[in-house]
């Protein structure tokens, strides 16, 4: 009879493979990577607070969250909660730029600064008489001339009524108009001489230059659109879509222009007017949002994609409500249709670029202003479809749930991290980084429960906490060095942190661990006589041993320890000194077994050794 002894001291995780090691688990529950080398129980979570129906969360300058559809702001402990205004009850989709928070499908602009709720749309339909004028830039109206005038220092001779002269003989000069005499007429209210030459085509607004003793072309036409209300929806610089005008300047206004001067009551267009008019029906004007299924923020602009349209825009820089703005700056706005088949997955902002995710391709944005943008399409593992939330970035690598795996991307190529998940396939993945490591929160298809996993990039190590439902909502944030979600009506935290009290903590944590295989490397029968267990425990928590012999099935329970303090000894009263506890086994011949550790409370393992006796074939 052969005897060996066998110890493990570094312990490697989850490992759901036929390939697990003996110093791997096959099962777990509730564990961590916290203290490895050693064995270990993840830590509790704390509860921030109870809520009604959770819509959204977010963290910018402080949490919002959108509860049974009214929209909450506070600090981020969760204090001084304030309501701010009413929201629809449909799951949101929010994305911070600066002081402000966007959220979708409202298309609402939060300001955290002012705690202020506005619409990112904005629309005007007329009543009464809208009125079409040319005016220059600053408003001063204008009403050209038509005929071209007799310019000179002296009146013309023999002139007739209507004859239009320009007199140059003092300064400023002066545009006359014959009826009877000579009389001054205005045609800026600013004091400027305009001309509208209409032997062209297309006719030519031109400005005198007594400078230059000339006329000019006008470089830009301004129109002034007024009604009463019809600017104040809008701000400066909105691009606006007009629709209802009628009559010769349909062509003109039926489109999206630009408001480059507004008053409640008028708005400034780039449009060439040949005479000033008006029209009793009314004109609708928007500032409108597309509708995107995914959104981030990259370079001071918002970035979103829509599935339906194909399409990919972002907002110009700095607004967000403007998406439609192209005045051939460096601010515009952007919008470009994307050829590939199948729809978006998610978008995420990453090393200088803008990435939209199908299942099975990536297509970066490049550049750094619309003139200079480029589209380039990457054929790999996309993000999985209804996975959108499993991007995040964990120590400058962004992570993602694929359609087959779970995949860490440099900027490369993809590279699959879940070999140790084995064959289970996961959906509706949600994840969330804290520190260096990667939560997973999905629904694993074959068995139909959701887990929570998670990927301790700085070890390479997995480890399985939840096997339940975790989220009541698809998403993670991070808040102040923690990690918080919505689960059952309450905001929960996890924290890398010890707490210094119990209160809001979890009940006793139940955790458990099962080895893969233990004996398949030997092709001998053999049997453990004894396994040593190096470990500590705190205070009123407990262990179980359970062994399972050749895959039976059947869990045999082969020690229980609990931990209490003893006036004997010298422990800290909050966690036992660190001790070996020896668990004798039965001697049962067996080709292979399992060991199954399951507690309640903390506890570290440092290591398990065992005695091994092999027979003859």
């Amino acid at each position: 009879m052969e005897t060996t002894r066998d110890m493990i001291s570094t312990f490697g995780g989850y490992n759901h493979t036929m390939g697990c090691g003996e110093n791997e688990f096959y099962m777990e529950k509730n564990m961590s990577t916290d203290y490895y080398p050693a064995l270990a129980p993840r830590k509790k979570r704390r509860m921030l607070c109870r809520t009604g129906e959770i819509y959204g969360l977010y963290v910018k300058n402080g949490i919002l969250h959108v509860e049974d559809g009214m929209l909450f702001f506070s600090d981020e402990e969760l204090n001084d909660m304030q309501m701010v205004g009413q929201l629809s009850k449909k799951n949101k989709v929010m994305c911070g730029m600066g002081a402000y928070v966007a959220i979708w499908p409202d298309k609402k602009i939060f300001n955290t600064n002012d705690m202020t709720l506005k619409d990112m749309e904005a629309s005007k339909t007329t009543t009464g008489t809208v009125t079409f004028s040319m005016c220059t830039l600053e408003g001063a109206d204008i009403t050209p001339i038509t005929k071209a005038p007799f310019i000179g220092t002296a009146a013309p001779a023999s002139a007739k009524a209507g004859d239009i002269w320009l007199d140059t003989s003092s300064s400023p000069h002066i545009i006359k108009q014959y009826t009877t005499a000579w009389t001054k007429i205005t045609t800026c209210s600013n004091g400027a001489i305009y001309w509208m030459d209409t032997g062209t085509t297309p006719n030519v607004l031109k400005l005198w230059s007594e400078s230059e003793n000339q006329w000019t072309a006008v470089a830009t036409s301004y129109t002034k659109i007024s009604n009463a209300g019809i600017g104040k929806p809008f701000e400066k610089y909105d691009v606006v879509k007009i629709q209802g005008v009628t009559g010769s300047i349909a062509d003109t206004f039926n489109q999206d222009m630009a408001i480059w001067d507004k008053k409640d009551d008028f708005i400034i267009v780039t449009a060439l007017l040949t005479n000033n008019t008006s029209q009793t029906g009314a004109i609708t004007l928007k500032r409108s949002v597309p509708d995107m299924d995914y959104v981030c923020e990259s370079d001071n602009r918002i970035w979103g994609c829509s599935s339906e349209k194909h399409e990919i825009y972002c907002c110009k820089q700095g607004d967000m409500t403007n998406w439609y703005s192209y005045l051939g700056t460096a601010a515009d706005s952007y919008a470009a249709t994307i050829g590939s088949d199948g729809e978006f997955t998610g978008c995420m902002a990453y090393g200088g670029q803008v990435l939209f995710f199908k299942e099975d391709c990536i297509h970066k944005v490049y550049g750094s202003y619309p003139a200079n943008y480029q589209i380039t399409t990457q054929k790999c593992r996309g993000v999985q479809k209804g996975c959108s939330e499993s991007l995040a970035l964990v120590n400058e690598v962004l992570y993602y749930k694929s359609r087959e795996d779970v995949c860490a991307y440099d900027g490369s190529t993809p590279v699959s991290i879940s070999a140790a998940l084995g064959n289970e396939r996961y959906e509706k993945v949600t994840a969330g980084a804290l520190g260096a490591k990667y939560y997973m929160h999905g629904k694993n298809q074959r068995t139909t429960k959701y887990e929570t996993l998670v990927y301790d990039t700085s070890k390479g190590i997995w480890s399985k906490e939840d096997e339940k439902s975790l989220c009541s909502m698809e998403k993670f944030v991070n808040a102040n060095g923690s990690l918080l979600y919505v689960n059952d009506r309450k905001i929960m935290e996890i924290s890398s942190k010890d707490y210094t009290t119990e209160e809001d903590l979890e009940t006793i944590l139940e955790w458990g661990v099962e080895t893969g295989l233990i004996g398949m490397a030997y092709p001998n029968n053999k049997y453990i006589s004894k396994i040593c267990l190096r470990l500590s425990l705190p205070l009123d928590s407990e262990l179980h041993v359970d062994v399972m012999y050749d895959s039976c099935g059947v869990w045999e329970e082969v020690a229980h320890m609990e931990s209490k303090y003893e006036e004997s000894r010298r422990d800290t009263p909050s966690f036992v000194t660190m001790r070996s506890f020896e668990v004798p086994i039965f001697p049962i011949r067996c080709d292979h077994m399992r060991i199954r550790l399951r507690g309640k409370g903390d506890a570290r393992v440092y290591s398990i050794s065992k005695v091994l006796e092999q027979g003859g074939y």
